[in-house]
């Protein structure tokens, strides 16, 4: 698709949303006034998560969409909220910049850190994060106490549904790059952005890229700054996985969302949703215009009903769901002083349930500068590996996780991306251990696959010395307490 093609679609939808013309596709029911209650008249299938207020009360709710009846889950309130693939998990990041994990089952907050912007991954397991003191992209796991680094200057970090690639937003624009970030490739924006312009990188809000249902391509909306800093222009660019870009939309869109079927690409532009049409190749309006804002959208699984908070002229913010049989919109949460926040769906498992069994975590063996030691002791600068000896009949530990704790019983990463051939087709895997203060530790470690079966654990000694005196001139290391090549 040229260009220039692009660029007279994406006039026209602004054009739509500045002048409220007639709708391209689908009808709302609204924009609605401040006072208009939910419709209990239309029902759809299912349930939805939302953060706001019912009846009064502030918390994070189960929305049952058939009797409209609104479960309370928790009195947090996530201004962001994501579901992913582990079931029992919705992430919630307050106004307080907490990231917390909310258990539907039985009500728990289970905090995570905090930080501006958080993500998980597909599996519901690991996570993306961003520090903002050092700014720097972490890795987590949603049961492990602090992070990775993954990225210098990074934010906004996505996996691809497989966990095999990374999307996230740096100073110069977009990076797409491997599990293990290894092999970045900065997505090349020439002719699109001026020499003289600057990518701008928000502190905080939803610009996490998206990836499309099949894992090939992901959008990403990216802001566009003038030489002096100012705001300029929006940009949603899709790429494909090694990072080419493949097409934009230049009507400053935001929050882009991808259909099930991966034909759609929805997404929000001054205040009106729209979608792309691939085959179509031309814009369709969905909702807004008016006085209203809308925002947080989001698909369910089957992509027949768009979740999305609209807020009114006079600040009250309620609930809608499109939906896309027939092209209207339905209020489910009243419009009211915060009224709704956030929404999403519950998500189906990212593994079929009952149809994969638990890693074997036999025994592991630790190497000091590459010897094997029953009774390992780590003097700097020696170098103390992991040697883990797994078993794993569905091979499906590639790019799962190893965790490991102390005494003190809080688990901590060595691992956020297992090997492809760890217990599958190579029974041993290697792994750097975790740099721990001078002690003595006897260490409990497990691994978990990435649908969340986690192995039994194994225990092992490790001692980590004091750097030795000096007992020569010889200075032929880093290290000003040991300049001695045999401390």
């Amino acid at each position: 698709m040229g260009r220039l093609f692009n660029l007279i679609f994406c006039l026209f939808a602004i054009a739509v949303a500045l002048t409220g013309l007639p709708a391209c596709h689908g009808e709302s029911k609204g924009p609605p006034d401040e006072d208009t209650p939910a419709d209990d008249s239309v029902s759809f299938d299912g349930s939805i998560y939302f953060s706001g207020t019912w009846l009064g009360q502030a918390g994070t709710y189960e929305l049952n969409l058939d009797t409209r009846e609104a479960k309370l889950l928790s009195s947090v309130v996530g201004v962001f909220m994501q579901t992913a693939g582990a079931t029992d998990a919705i992430l919630l990041l307050t106004a307080q910049n907490e990231a917390v994990i909310l258990r539907p089952s039985d009500g728990q907050i289970i905090p995570l850190t905090t930080t501006t912007n958080a993500y998980l991954a597909p599996n519901g397991r690991k996570y993306f994060y961003h520090d903002p003191e050092s700014n720097t992209l972490y890795e987590s796991h949603v049961d492990a106490t602090g992070g990775r680094s993954f990225a210098a200057d990074g934010r906004y970090g996505a996996h691809s549904p497989d966990l095999e690639r990374v999307a996230y937003l740096n100073n110069q624009g977009v990076v797409l790059t491997d599990a293990d970030n290894t092999s970045p490739t900065q997505v090349d924006f020439t002719g699109l952005v001026k020499p003289d312009e600057t990518f701008i990188v928000p502190e905080s809000g939803d610009y996490f890229p998206r990836w499309s249902p099949d894992g090939e391509r992901v959008v990403v909306s990216v802001m566009v700054a003038n030489a002096d800093g100012s705001f300029n222009r929006g940009l949603a660019i899709v790429t494909d996985r090694a990072g080419v870009l493949q097409f934009y939309l230049a009507n400053s869109p935001t929050e882009p969302a991808w259909s099930a079927d991966g034909k759609l690409l929805y997404y929000i532009s001054e205040k009106t949703i729209y979608a792309w049409d691939f085959d179509a190749e031309q814009n369709l309006y969905i909702d807004g215009g008016s006085n209203t804002v809308n925002s947080k959208i989001r698909l369910n699984r089957k992509g027949n009903y768009l979740g999305f908070v609209r807020l009114a002229s006079d600040g009250r913010t309620g609930a809608q769901v499109y939906d896309q049989a027939d092209g209207a919109s339905t209020i489910i949460v009243p419009s009211a002083n915060n009224g709704a926040s956030s929404l999403d769906w519950p998500r189906q498992s990212y593994c079929t349930a009952g149809g994969n069994a638990a890693p074997t975590l036999t025994k592991v063996e630790v190497l000091v500068d590459g010897v094997v030691q029953e009774n390992p002791q780590v003097t700097p600068p020696s170098v103390a590996v992991l040697r883990l000896y797994l078993s794993d009949g569905d091979c499906n530990l590639r790019h799962g996780v190893a965790l490991y704790q102390t005494g003190d019983n809080i688990r901590r990463p060595v691992s956020l991306n297992l090997p492809a051939d760890a217990g599958c087709n190579n029974q041993t895997t290697d792994l750097p251990a975790p740099v721990l203060a001078p002690g003595t530790y006897e260490i409990s470690l497990t691994v978990e696959d990435i649908c969340g079966s986690a192995s039994g654990p194994a225990t092992f000694p490790l001692t980590y010395l004091e750097a030795a005196d000096d007992d020569d001139d010889n200075d032929d290391n880093d290290n000003d307490n040991d300049n001695d090549t045999t401390p």
